[in-house]
Order: structure tokens, then C-alpha cells, then sequence
């Protein structure tokens, strides 16, 4: 099958509507304001390219590679980023709703998580060293396994992260946020 690549471009919602076959690489391209929740991104390479209010909610990405990306106020709901390409996986996320993502088992150092909505994330067994989560809400979101050596949560707000079964060396967080290393324990912080 023949590959499309499309180099430098911006893209906008009525740009795009015409579809998206497998095989497509973008490269340093730009997409603005996509209404794209439920669509299927199969084999399709995006590298250093910006995301920028975008709704991309419970889509597919079975074979794609995110490389070196940035979504900006974008929706990213219930999005399962455990099928998507592992090789050079990484992205950044400025005010985007992740909640329900699937990240268990992902390598996701240095990956930087700026004022997100990040509720009932699964980021089990994921490799997290070095990540950072910038006023970031973590409402139920699953840390079992996970390494998060020198993860930053000074600013991160309502996570629960057990010390025992987390790899924590390093890790950032502040006084006024360490009820989230304690919420396994039977007591009462206040």
C-alpha cells in the first residue's frame, strides 16, 4: 500500500473531514480544533506535530506512532495509548482531559503534564522517571508498579500513590501534598 506524507502543514476541522488512511505521516504539522471523537487512527505516524483544541475522545491508535507531540486543550478521553507504537513514543499535554486513559506499561520519561484532567488513568507498570505533573487533577488514577523516580507532584492535586508497590526515588512533592502517599494507611490526615 502507498504512504501519504504530509510536511509542515496546518490542518482545520474542514480540512480534514475527508478522512485519514493508514500509512500517512505527518510530520510538523499543525491540527486546529478537530472534532475527531471515535475515529480510527491506524498505522498513521504523527511526529512533532501540535494538537490544538482538538477532540479526539475514545478514538482508536492501534499502530500509530505519537512522536515527540504537544496537545494543547484538547480532549483525550478514554484514549487506550498502550496500542499505539512504542518506538519514540512521547508527547506533552497543556489543559487536555485524559481521564480514562490507558498509559499501563507505556515508557513515558520526561513526559511533561501541564493543568490536566487526568481522572482514573490507568498508568500501571508504566515508566514515568523524570515526568512531571503540573497542576495536574489524579482523581483515582492507578499508580501500582509504576516508576515514577524523580516524577515531579509538587503542584498535582488528589492522587493516591501507594510507596510500597511504586518506585519513588527521587520523586518530588510538597508538605501540603503528602496525604496522596499516605491514603493506603487506616488514619486520618488533616
Amino acid at each position: 500500500m502507498a504512504s501519504k506524507e504530509y510536511y509542515n502543514r496546518e490542518f482545520a476541522a474542514k480540512d480534514f473531514l475527508n478522512g485519514i488512511t493508514a500509512h500517512t505521516t505527518f510530520e510538523a504539522c499543525t491540527f486546529d480544533g478537530l472534532l475527531l471523537p471515535n475515529t480510527i487512527f491506524e498505522q498513521i505516524d504523527f511526529i512533532d506535530c501540535s494538537f490544538i483544541n482538538c477532540d479526539f475522545s475514545t478514538s482508536q491508535w492501534p499502530g500509530s506512532g505519537i512522536k515527540n507531540c504537544s496537545f494543547e486543550g484538547c480532549k483525550l478521553i478514554g484514549i487506550d495509548f498502550t496500542v499505539c507504537q512504542p518506538f519514540l513514543f512521547h508527547f506533552s499535554a497543556q489543559e487536555c482531559n485524559l481521564s480514562f486513559a490507558q498509559f499501563s506499561k507505556c515508557n513515558m520519561e520526561n513526559f511533561t503534564f501541564t493543568n490536566c484532567e487526568m481522572q482514573e488513568v490507568d498508568f500501571g507498570h508504566a515508566k514515568l522517571k523524570k515526568a512531571q505533573f503540573s497542576a495536574c487533577k489524579l482523581t483515582g488514577s492507578l499508580f501500582e508498579h509504576t516508576n515514577l523516580e524523580e516524577a515531579d507532584f509538587r503542584t498535582a492535586r488528589e492522587f493516591a500513590i501507594h510507596p510500597e508497590k511504586n518506585k519513588l526515588k527521587g520523586a518530588r512533592f510538597l508538605a501540603t501534598n503528602l496525604e496522596g502517599l499516605l491514603a493506603h494507611l487506616p488514619i486520618h490526615v488533616e
